[in-house]
């Protein structure tokens, strides 16, 4: 086993470019890894499973979204200037990735009796999973205000409700271009991505993970978004099925599909004006 002595702290780099928070992708990162963690601590899974499957369900369609805007906020910001990079001099630069192994180990080690599940089910939100990015393009001087919120295609409120935010958020959104970017007379855009959508109603401006390469111009987005929701999903079913289940893979890929769009739907249900948590 390797020595765990503190050899010293992680600092998040601060980019002139505004980037979301990492430390709330963080958070929902741990808390899943903990609740998956404490099956494997339970004497008995089967009933832990019972117990932490609509939880673990809610976390993980919140991880999933976090980190497929991620990837898109990844595709769309400017990388640090090299300056800042370099000063003070570090070995190397700390990744999303990286970081989320981190998460995974730190997770591992915790026992059953630490794990403090009313704390992580209270931090499960309970309104819409929607995020939001804000990217000044200054080659068209375009601001465009990216959202995205799983399964608000098939709610006419929600969706009527976003309509109607993006009209009278223009105002907003000028007076933030001039103090966050200090643009003028810019254009403004609004998309909206809905990862629950096979093809995008692009009459309507809603966009499929599918045609991320599209929306953003950048070649190979959407296939990286779609790997990461693949894989998060095959790593939340591998953590609650049974062996027996396992080797009924058609079966169990239907049902979690199944439970996934009826959390988010029940989700976009609650969304209100606000468009985060």
């Amino acid at each position: 086993m390797f020595a765990e002595t503190i050899i010293g702290y992680i600092d998040f780099v601060k980019n002139k470019f505004p980037l979301r928070n990492f430390e709330r992708e963080a958070n929902v990162s741990l808390n899943l890894a903990l609740l998956l963690h404490s099956i494997d601590c339970a004497p008995d899974r089967k009933s832990k499973k019972r117990e932490l499957r609509d939880l673990i369900l809610g976390y993980s369609l919140w991880n999933e979204g976090e980190k497929i805007i991620g990837v898109i906020e990844e595709a769309m910001a400017k990388e640090p200037e090299a300056s800042k990079v370099i000063q003070p001099p570090r070995p190397g630069l700390l990744t999303r990735d990286t970081f989320n192994h981190v998460i995974e180990s730190i997770a591992t080690k915790a026992t059953l009796s630490q794990i403090d599940v009313s704390r992580i089910r209270q931090e499960l939100p309970t309104g819409p999973y929607a995020f939001d990015l804000l990217v000044y393009e200054p080659e068209q001087n375009r601001l465009r205000c990216i959202h995205m919120l799983y399964g608000v295609a098939a709610q006419e409120g929600a969706l009527g409700r976003w309509y109607r935010d993006t009209t009278f958020a223009a105002p907003v959104w000028d007076r933030l271009g001039r103090q966050y970017f200090g643009i003028e007379d810019a254009r403004y855009e609004f998309a909206l991505i809905d990862p629950l959508l096979d093809d995008s109603l692009v009459d309507h401006n809603i966009w499929a993970l599918a045609d991320l390469d599209k929306l953003i111009g950048k070649p190979g987005l959407a296939d990286k978004a779609l790997n990461v929701q693949d894989a998060l999903r095959e790593e939340v079913k591998s953590g609650l099925e049974t062996y027996s289940q396992r080797r009924k893979r058609t079966r169990s890929d239907w049902s979690m599909k199944r439970l996934w769009r009826l959390r988010s739907r029940h989700s976009t249900a609650c969304v209100s004006r606000t468009t985060g948590f």
